[in-house]
């Protein structure tokens, strides 16, 4: 695809300009629209009511929904990271343990022998 970067090389070029080239995107768009089309029909009276006592918040509701969806799912990953770490973290420490005592046991077997030489 053209315009897109291969990789993570360029990602902050990359950014910069898709968000200019939205922002241009943006720009026609407001251009080409009536401005009729722009205002928002105010509601009614009864309409009012009517969403008030029985809903209308469905949007809103939805849009939440969504968003704490999206956050679940960022704490998970973050969860699932940081167990990972400790797990990587823990591996790390018992190989390093296992290695020095391997290490500390040769050491006191060759002074043994030459000891025992001399």
């Amino acid at each position: 695809m053209a315009g897109q970067p291969v990789g993570n090389a360029g990602s902050a070029t990359s950014a910069a300009e898709s968000s200019a080239m939205s922002a241009i995107e943006d720009k026609s768009k407001e251009e080409t629209k009536p401005k009729d089309a722009t205002k928002k029909k105010k509601k009614g009276f009864f309409s009012r009511i009517w969403n008030g006592l029985f809903g209308g918040r469905n949007d809103d509701f939805e849009r939440r929904l969504e968003r704490i969806s999206k956050e679940e799912s960022a704490v998970l990953t973050r969860m699932r990271r940081r167990a990972q770490s400790w797990g990587r973290l823990k591996r790390h420490l018992i190989l390093f343990s296992v290695l020095l005592e391997v290490i500390f046991d040769l050491v006191s077997i060759v002074y043994a022998v030459y000891l025992s030489i001399n």
